[in-house]
């Protein structure tokens, strides 16, 4: 709902993340050291009889650690969907209360907001039993592998197998975990990097959908992204911006723009909020919320050399005396004046609303002009942002109740 950019937001749900992590990063290490004691017992001699049975119960052990793993992963990742999403749901309700839009926070969940939380959960559940999965084949291999070592023991072929073992094993070793997912860039995951990454996109993906959900059920369209630095290359562009979920609403970049530019990626950690816009007369009424690029003046309309703002810069010397030295100054005097005055609305382009300004000014020589100031207002930043100023024989219209 706010009017300014946000900075980044803490998520409920990342106690249940980090407990979900750390169960598959401790289940990992685990099987990683059983895999190794399987070697080194029954592997470093293919000259030597390794007992079948024994090698079995310990294949079987893991197969179970594996079982166990998936059953509590489930729960887990059950808890922090959940927390999750009624974390964001109690954030788009507190939003939408302080903005007048509800009078109270509702304490039931609706049909829509269960389903979306089954969904979810089911997702995140389907994507750990996938990797799961793939873990027990990489089990697998080296336990037929090793199964065919003994079969073969002395023989040429079981020594060639307990190498193919123990290279597998020695880049277990070098990644620190078992490669249990290879994406579509062809970048190998661990179980606990896989999970880690898994956990902080789905925090956000659960905590913008209750939040989105829940704004959409009141008919509020737009959101604004959180913003914060450093942040990513693909993220950058959507730092601070407003954003309409539907595309409904017109004059904003929409949602799906930003997700197909890259916003809200794997492991991004952007929030938004609900954005209430302001016509951009109430925000002429507030001085600090005018931007005014000093280039404007330093380069322009106060520069003696340049060939288009001369004659504007003597005509601000000679009606008010400002130049290149006290520009500083006619920045506040604008900042002061403007919100005394009524803007005048001058259309639309292909970059936002323009409109203009004509202020009364008292300049450092003690005389009095004219000012016009154009300015265009961008939806999608909320911003209020001048483009040019002049000394200007037209007359200045005053506010019936200024602001300032």
């Amino acid at each position: 709902m706010t009017r300014r950019k946000r900075e980044l937001r803490k998520v409920e749900g990342e106690a249940q993340a980090k407990r979900l992590i750390a169960l598959y990063r401790n289940a990992e290490a685990d099987i990683v050291s059983r895999l190794q004691r399987m070697i080194d017992k029954y592997g470093t001699d293919a000259g030597k009889k390794p007992s079948v049975r024994l090698l079995r119960q310990q294949y079987k052990a893991i197969r179970q650690e594996l079982k166990r793993l998936d059953a509590e992963g489930h729960q887990e990742a059950a808890a922090m969907v959940d927390k999750t999403y009624n974390g964001g749901l109690a954030v788009a309700r507190r939003q939408l209360k302080d903005a007048g839009i509800v009078s109270g926070l509702a304490a039931e969940m609706s049909g829509v907001h269960k389903k979306a939380l089954d969904v979810y959960s089911g997702q995140v559940q389907s994507r750990l039993s996938d990797l799961v999965t793939s873990a027990g084949r990489t089990v697998g291999d080296i336990y037929r592998q090793l199964q065919l070592n003994t079969a073969m023991s002395g023989a040429v072929a079981g020594t060639q197998t307990l190498k193919h073992v123990q290279d597998k094993m020695a880049r277990l070793a070098e990644k620190g975990g078992l490669i249990s997912f290879v994406d579509s860039a062809g970048r190998n995951w661990d179980m606990g990097s896989y999970v880690e990454m898994l956990s902080r996109t789905t925090l956000m993906q659960v905590h913008n959908a209750a939040t989105w959900n829940e704004f959409a059920a009141h008919g509020e369209d737009l959101i604004q992204i959180s913003y914060h630095t450093p942040t990513c290359g693909l993220c950058a562009p959507w730092n601070g911006k407003v954003l309409s979920l539907t595309g409904k609403t017109p004059g904003y970049p929409t949602l799906a723009e930003a997700e197909g530019a890259g916003l809200f990626h794997p492991n991004c950690r952007h929030a938004s909020s609900l954005f209430i816009p302001e016509s951009p007369e109430e925000m002429f009424g507030d001085a600090e919320r005018l931007t005014i690029p000093e280039e404007k003046l330093t380069k322009y309309a106060l520069n003696m050399d340049s060939e288009r703002g001369r004659d504007k810069a003597i005509a601000f010397e000679k009606a008010l005396g400002y130049n290149l030295n006290n520009y500083e100054d006619l920045i506040s005097a604008v900042r002061g004046a403007v919100p005394n005055y009524e803007p005048e609305s001058r259309g639309r382009n292909q970059y936002g609303d323009l409109y203009q300004t004509i202020v009364k000014i008292q300049g450092p020589s003690g005389k009095k002009a004219n000012v016009l100031i154009g300015w265009i207002y961008k939806r999608s930043e909320n911003e209020v942002r001048m483009t040019t100023i002049h000394v200007t024989d037209k007359e200045a219209k005053r506010r019936e109740n200024p602001r300032a």
